[in-house]
């Protein structure tokens, strides 16, 4: 998928910022912090410009958000899986995988997910599962 789709499918104008950031997301296999994206696009576009573009993404059901073990907000691409087709509503709960090492987190798509059913009375609006590890990239021996 590539950016100039995902914003038609998600009826988002084109502009750069937008295309920019999203291009940005698809080439990163990890979450990424607003400080992350601001950094990556410093020359180009301001603060404001991206924390909206990441809103906007976020409210459109482009990306999620997912707290890492350091309580930093970090954003990731939403997948096949955080749309339900059948209901046509919108879903991020999935596991999330954070490497000890690097401490990237990554969308969990390969990993077993869970169902929460809540007692009688109780009203469920969000969840998150974590795994803690490391990623096949630190494990992966480098070469020299």
């Amino acid at each position: 998928m590539n950016s100039l789709l995902l914003l038609k499918t998600q009826e988002l104008k084109k502009t750069p910022v937008r295309t920019h950031v999203l291009d940005l997301f698809l080439s990163k296999p990890h979450a990424l912090s607003q400080p992350d994206v601001e950094l990556a696009f410093a020359k180009q576009f301001d603060r404001i410009t991206v924390y909206r573009t990441l809103r906007t993404f976020e409210e459109k059901g482009l990306i999620h958000k997912v707290i890492d073990l350091q309580g930093t907000a970090r954003f990731a691409l939403c997948s096949q899986e955080c749309h339900k087709a059948d209901d046509h509503t919108h879903h991020d709960e999935h596991t999330h995988f954070h490497c000890i090492k690097c401490e990237q987190v990554y969308c969990g798509s390969e990993l077993p997910n869970l169902t929460i059913t809540m007692p009688e009375g109780f009203e469920m609006h969000d969840f998150q599962v974590q795994v803690t590890g490391v990623c096949k990239f630190c494990k992966t021996p480098k070469l020299s």
